[in-house]
């Protein structure tokens, strides 16, 4: 605000032609200036918005990436055997094709996989 202020009291002085500056143009730059400000304002609600989005997106993320970590740790010391079991229960199909691209097909959709 220190600059409408400022602009207002040379405003005040042109208007007493204690100042050089016409009174149109003054109104013309506080116009201006009033726009920025505007524009600046849903700018700043736009990225508190997105912010928002991003938040609620990691909030949902998180706990299917804890399940999953846990599912890991879990996995980590079994033996092969169980290793194996536990993969043929998860996965429905493999692929492996050119320069290695591998494509998964689960026992499950996505919505089991985050709730159970």
């Amino acid at each position: 605000m220190p600059v409408l202020l400022h602009i207002q009291v040379f405003k005040g002085k042109s208007l007493t032609e204690d100042s050089f500056y016409l009174p149109e143009d003054l109104t013309q730059v506080l116009q201006t200036v009033k726009k920025k400000t505007e524009e600046s304002e849903i700018q700043l609600e736009r990225l508190k918005e997105e912010e928002t989005q991003k938040k609620q997106g990691i909030e949902m993320v998180t706990p299917a990436y804890k399940q999953f970590k846990s599912w890991a740790e879990e996995f980590y010391p079994v033996t092969l055997e169980q290793k194996k079991i536990i993969t043929y229960q998860l996965l429905k199909r493999v692929e492996i094709g050119r320069d290695y691209k591998i494509s998964v097909e689960l026992n499950m959709t996505y919505s089991q996989f985050c709730t159970e």
